[in-house]
C-alpha cells in the first residue's frame, strides 16, 4: 500500500494521524444484503425550471448548518472478487426521504425550461436596430410593481445545495490525479457540493451512477448520503453501492454511442456490495477502505461569505 499512502499525502487537508492509520488497515469485505430498488429520479426535462430551483435548498432561506462535501470513489484495479465471499446483492434500499441527483450548473442552465421561465418572467430582449436607427431610451418613472411576479432565478452553487461545484472549489484535484497516474487505481466517481446537514429521517439519498456503462447499468451504482447523528456532533456517511462486473462475452460491442442506450439490462457477473456507515469528523480527510472500491471523503462547515 505504499503508493496509496503517497497519494494521500497530496491532499491539502490530510492530517498527521491518517498516514500511520493507513499502514495498519486490514482489507475486509462487506457482506450486508441490500433489499429494495430506489425509484429513479424524475427526468429533469419533465420538471418546470421554477419548480426545480424551488426544490434546491438555499442557504439564504435556511437556518440549518451547511457543509461542503467532497467524495472520490476509486477502484482497486487488481482486486480478485473470488477472494471474498459476497452475498447476492442486486438491489438497494432508499432512505425514507427519497432520492435526488447531484446536478451540474452546466446541466441546469442548458435546460429548455430556463428559456421558457425567462419569457414568462416578463423579460423580453430588445429588438435589433436597423441601419441608421438610434435606440431611444425609455422614460424613467415611478409606478406600481408589475402585476406578474415571477419566481424565476438562476441556480447558484454558492447558495444552492446539491449542485456540483466547479474545479476551483475542489480540494481533491491533486489526489485524484495521483490515483489516476497509479497503475493500481482508477477513479470511478468524484464530486463536491454543498448541502444543509440534517438528521437521517430528513436526508435524501443521492443517486450514484459512475464508471463504465453496459446497457442501462453502471460499474458503480447505488446511493450515497450524509447526515447528522442524533447528537448533531458528528456527520455520518452512509453509502449503499454495488460494483458490477460483466463477462466480456456478455458485453455489447461498443461500436456507437447508441449501443449503450438501446441495449437492454445486462446481467452482471458479479455485483459486489460496497457499503459503509461511518461517523466522520468535520475538517478532516478520511480514507474509507474496501477490498474493491475505496473512498476519500472530506466534510467541512460552509458559510456564505458576506458581500462587500
Amino acid at each position: 500500500m505504499p503508493d496509496l499512502i503517497a497519494v494521500m499525502k497530496t491532499s491539502s487537508r490530510t492530517t498527521a494521524w491518517l498516514i500511520p492509520w493507513l499502514c495498519g488497515i486490514a482489507l475486509t469485505g462487506h457482506t450486508t444484503f441490500l433489499t429494495a430498488q430506489p425509484a429513479p429520479p424524475a427526468g429533469l426535462t419533465d420538471i418546470p425550471a421554477e419548480a426545480l430551483t424551488a426544490e434546491l435548498p438555499n442557504i439564504n432561506n435556511s437556518s440549518e448548518r451547511w457543509y461542503q462535501v467532497e467524495v472520490t470513489l476509486f477502484l482497486h484495479r487488481f482486486h480478485d472478487p473470488e477472494e471474498e465471499v459476497w452475498q447476492g446483492a442486486d438491489s438497494l434500499t432508499a432512505s425514507p426521504a427519497g432520492t435526488t441527483r447531484l446536478l451540474s450548473l452546466t446541466e441546469l442552465l442548458a435546460l429548455p425550461q430556463w428559456t421558457e421561465a425567462e419569457s414568462e418572467s416578463g423579460f423580453e430582449p430588445e429588438p435589433e436596430l436597423q441601419a441608421g436607427q438610434e435606440r431611444v431610451p425609455e422614460p424613467l418613472f415611478n409606478g406600481p410593481e408589475p402585476a406578474h411576479q415571477s419566481d424565476f432565478r438562476i441556480p447558484d452553487p454558492s447558495t444552492d445545495g446539491f449542485i456540483a461545484l466547479l474545479p476551483e472549489d475542489w480540494n481533491f484535484t491533486e489526489t485524484n490525479a495521483s490515483l489516476q497516474r497509479s497503475p493500481n487505481y482508477r477513479v470511478l466517481y468524484h464530486s463536491a457540493w454543498r448541502q444543509p446537514m440534517r438528521l437521517a429521517n430528513a436526508t435524501q439519498d443521492m443517486v450514484i451512477q459512475a464508471g463504465q456503462q453496459v446497457g442501462n447499468r453502471y460499474e458503480l451504482e447505488g446511493t450515497l448520503r450524509f447526515y447528522f447523528n442524533s447528537r448533531r456532533d458528528r456527520i455520518i456517511m452512509d453509502n449503499q453501492l454495488l460494483f458490477n462486473t460483466w463477462d466480456e462475452n456478455s458485453r455489447p460491442a461498443a461500436t456507437s454511442a447508441s449501443v449503450a442506450t438501446e441495449t437492454s439490462t445486462m446481467d452482471a457477473v458479479h455485483s459486489i456490495p460496497v457499503m459503509t456507515t461511518r461517523e466522520l469528523r468535520s475538517n478532516e480527510f478520511h480514507y474509507l477502505d474496501h477490498p474493491v472500491v475505496g473512498a476519500l471523503v472530506e466534510v467541512f462547515p460552509y458559510e456564505l461569505e458576506a458581500s462587500e
